[in-house]
Parts: C-alpha cells; structure tokens; sequence
C-alpha cells in the first residue's frame, strides 16, 4: 500500500516519483498531488510487488480540470491501463484495476490539463488560467486469489 498520509513539510517535492511535462508534484494534506500547468504529464515510480494469482490495484483520487487521466501499471509481461474519470467537486473517487498475475514493475500516471479552465478573481473581476490537478490520497495492491 502506498499512502500519503506520513509526516511532510508543506511543501515537500515528492522525490520518489519520476515527472515528464509542466507538472508540479508534491506532498500536500495527505496526498500526491500533481499540478498540471499546461498540455499532457505524467509521473511514476518502480514497484517490487509480485502476485502468483490474480491481484487487484485500488486508487483513490479527486481532481479538477482535466480532459483525461490514466493509470498504467507495468508488469514483466506488459501492462495494464485504466482511465481515471474524476469526481464532482470535493468528492473522492474510487477505481479497482483487475490484474493478471506476475511482477509488477513500476505504476504511472497520465493526465491532460484542460488548458482553457480559469478562475475569476473576485476582487479584480479578471480570468486567470489554472492549470489541472490530480490528488492522489492512497493506492493498494493486493492479491485476491484465483489465477
């Protein structure tokens, strides 16, 4: 299981994940938070997990202006990937990936940002582009039996 939830500075850079694209990633209230300033980006790290029979992967997630999200698990034999469909506002989603037994290799995560998203200040009354946000509060691996 990997959770968010130990001890960090506010503004800790999460250095065990690998980042591609105009992406900020941090620690932050309990969760990875990825802030995707522009287009597509992605973040990853290994994993050393193996399952001799069926496994299952559960996320857990809340995000906002985005176009798209991916998960992608690799294992010794390919991988699996599963869209992230984000919430409403302030609600947490769930999704279950079913996974083909092996060893798992490493998990990555896609999003696109919906680059046209803004917010209005309310003193000034002016847009200000804001790119999107994925956070990610826990992710479980586990094997569920069967082959």
């Amino acid at each position: 299981e990997i959770r968010f939830d130990r001890p960090v500075p506010f503004d800790e850079t999460a250095h065990d994940w690998m980042t591609e694209g105009a992406l900020r990633l941090r620690h932050l209230n309990r969760s990875l938070r990825a802030n995707i300033e522009r287009g597509v980006a992605a973040w990853s790290r290994a994993l050393d997990w193996s399952s001799g029979g069926a496994a299952e992967m559960t996320i857990e997630f809340t995000g906002r202006d985005l176009l798209g999200a991916h998960v992608i698990v690799t294992t010794s034999d390919g991988e699996v990937r599963h869209a992230l469909e984000p919430a409403a506002a302030n609600r947490i989603g769930l999704v279950t990936l079913s996974l083909p037994p092996g060893d798992y290799t490493g998990v990555r995560f896609e999003a696109r940002a919906d680059d046209a998203a803004v917010s209005i200040d309310p003193i000034s009354g002016l847009g200000e582009r804001r790119g999107g946000r994925l956070d990610i509060t826990r992710i479980r691996l586990y094997e569920t039996g069967g082959r």
